[in-house]
């Protein structure tokens, strides 16, 4: 018997739990985030303390985790269906399993659409966030240059 697009009731009401409850919120939460990342500003004393840089990185680290966690219990079909209960090694059984398994494969593709898009933002705010503490990095090393010529110039004024 189909339940909408699957074959089995108990695989696709999992399938469609872990993309409305789980991914797709996720995928959400890192859009958000890209916007957030983009419109940041780095203002020149902020550069030198790199604390809003290192509490982005850090928002950045939770939200890559959380991407490739839920990627690692989809690609595992036993993490995904581990709450279906054990089949039995009958013809019946058998039957449910494959169906499971059919419903699964044919989702994939589907799924694995929003994690490249997932995985794209990721490399996307990655490259951004790297370009921020690389700016930061160059405006200290200025300063301290800077500083460094100033203080060669004064040592040879007073000499």
């Amino acid at each position: 018997m189909f339940w909408g697009p699957f074959q089995t009731k108990e695989a696709g009401e999992i399938i469609m739990i872990f993309s409305k409850d789980k991914l797709l919120p996720a995928i959400t939460d890192l859009e958000k985030f890209a916007i957030k990342v983009a419109n940041h500003k780095t203002s020149f004393t902020s550069s030198f303390f790199q604390k809003n840089l290192n509490k982005l990185n850090s928002e950045y680290k939770e939200k890559y985790k959380n991407i490739f966690t839920l990627y690692h219990l989809y690609s595992t079909p036993d993490e995904l269906f581990k709450d279906l209960k054990e089949i039995k090694n009958d013809p019946q059984s058998i039957k449910i399993v494959g169906s499971r398994m059919a419903d699964y494969f044919n989702s994939k593709q589907a799924i694995l659409n929003s994690f490249e898009k997932g995985f794209k933002l990721l490399e996307i705010i990655e490259h951004q966030l790297d370009r921020y503490f690389q700016s930061a990095d160059n405006r200290i090393s200025i300063t301290l240059s800077i500083f460094a010529i100033t203080i060669s110039i004064i040592g040879v004024i007073y000499q």
